[in-house]
């Protein structure tokens, strides 16, 4: 949300309101505080209530077959301006003139209601929280995953999920909008340039600046690469965690953390495709509080980890207006790790105010005088470098790395601000030893 702040703009609202408005989200409130004040901030900028949840909280569009096609256009478009809050959560809303309640795509909470013959609506976790004459109820069922029942107070009339949906869905041409404007990579002719591969030598090379080991060859990758998942194996951990390790560590070991025994069962993409993707996208963010067709024009990938065949076509989206620039991730010897983050954090920033649409963050360059930073660490510093300068907003970061190999690397590297990897130098390895 910090990154967007620099963009909001509302007809609704003067600069210097919005300046004291500022920030939208606050790190001491909890996360349905800080949804709270983001819902009340689309709501005030013009739009529903319920267009404001179903932005902020979508039901599943991409794999959904019975959702008709403008809805689904309607979700996607939302997804050029919009990540989803997801739960787990049942949520109760009202601005004081609607008043519904929602589950989020998972629908891992209950959320039932009665409707009666004498205009009362009752929705709780579950049937029976309030005591009703059953020759009173008009109607009861749950709602389910993603759905929304509203009450209008004003035309004091109860709307259900497709009804909602149809109205915001109908209300601007968003099909249209999509249709001209969004870009899926996958559908693009192509690549048409080499695809490049490095010689031995240079493997050897970067493997050795990047701590590549023969277990982590042995163990992680190769099974990866043949068998299309990550290796599960169990033994006795007798080493020293990671902070108190005299050995070098890559910077994701100390991202990992023990989680709570709660109830919330395992969820991935791929078991749970239905509800869950791995979808994302490049190019500029826009001002949220508007609906606006240039929203929508960016490029869509279906998953971060980029092929060296999808690479190069990333390269080449300069024909369709989206440039990029490519950062040095090394620093020369005898410089600091501090300088050489320093360095790319502005190179990184005057990419961006020359209008550069994607930043790669390539660690290519190693060689006898110029050592690698690890990518993970730079795209964390070019990430709020940015977000600092006001500017995330109008570039997205690919990381073409060589110290990319376990899922865990993928998975920082975008939760730090990535929005695609290509790990290089595993796909060279592979290559060399197929």
């Amino acid at each position: 949300m910090k990154s967007k702040e620099a963009l909001l703009e509302s007809p609704n609202f003067t600069k210097d309101e919005i300046k004291r408005l500022l920030p939208i989200c606050d790190p001491s409130f909890s996360d349905s505080a800080n949804l709270d004040e983001l819902i009340e901030l689309l709501v005030m900028s013009g739009r529903s209530l319920p267009h404001a949840i179903m932005i902020l909280i979508p039901e599943t569009w991409q794999y959904n077959r019975s959702m008709d096609e403008k809805t689904k256009d309607y979700y996607k478009y939302n997804a050029s301006i919009m990540e989803p809050w997801d739960g787990p959560a049942a949520l109760c809303f009202t601005d004081g003139e609607v008043i519904g309640a929602t589950l989020d795509r998972n629908g891992l909470r209950p959320c039932r209601y009665t409707l009666t013959y004498d205009h009362r609506l009752i929705v709780a976790s579950e049937t029976g929280a309030i005591p009703v004459d059953q020759k009173m109820i008009k109607e009861k069922g749950r709602l389910q995953p993603g759905k929304m029942v509203v009450v209008d107070l004003k035309n004091q009339e109860v709307k259900f999920d497709q009804t909602i949906k149809q109205e915001i869905a109908t209300s601007k041409p968003y099909q249209d909008w999509i249709r001209k404007l969004r870009i899926k990579l996958r559908f693009l002719p192509g690549p048409f340039g080499d695809v490049q591969f490095l010689p031995e030598k240079k493997i050897k090379v970067l493997q050795k600046a990047n701590g590549w080991s023969r277990e982590l060859i042995d163990q992680v990758l190769i099974p990866m690469s043949e068998e299309g998942k990550e290796p599960i194996g169990s033994m006795g951990l007798e080493i020293p965690i990671t902070p108190l390790s005299h050995l070098p560590q890559h910077p994701s070991n100390f991202l990992k953390q023990f989680f709570a025994q709660v109830s919330n069962p395992p969820i991935d993409p791929i078991r749970e495709r239905m509800v869950m993707s791995l979808f994302t996208r490049l190019g500029e963010g826009m001002n949220i509080l508007t609906d606006d067709p240039s929203h929508c024009h960016q490029v869509h990938i279906t998953r971060p980890i980029l092929r060296p065949a999808t690479y190069q076509k990333v390269l080449e989206l300069v024909n369709q207006g989206f440039d990029h620039k490519i950062l040095d991730c090394t620093f020369p010897v005898g410089k600091t790790l501090k300088e050489g983050i320093e360095t790319l954090c502005k190179a990184a920033e005057k990419a961006t105010r020359d209008g550069v649409k994607i930043l790669i963050i390539s660690d290519e360059n190693v060689s006898k005088s110029r050592l690698p930073i690890p990518t993970l660490l730079a795209t964390g510093a070019i990430q709020h470098h940015l977000i600092d300068k006001k500017l995330r907003s109008q570039t997205s970061l690919v990381v073409h790395a060589a110290d990319v190999i376990e899922v865990h690397h993928f998975a920082t590297l975008i939760g730090y601000g990535a929005s695609a990897v290509k790990p290089y130098l595993a796909f060279n390895h592979i290559k060399a030893h197929a």
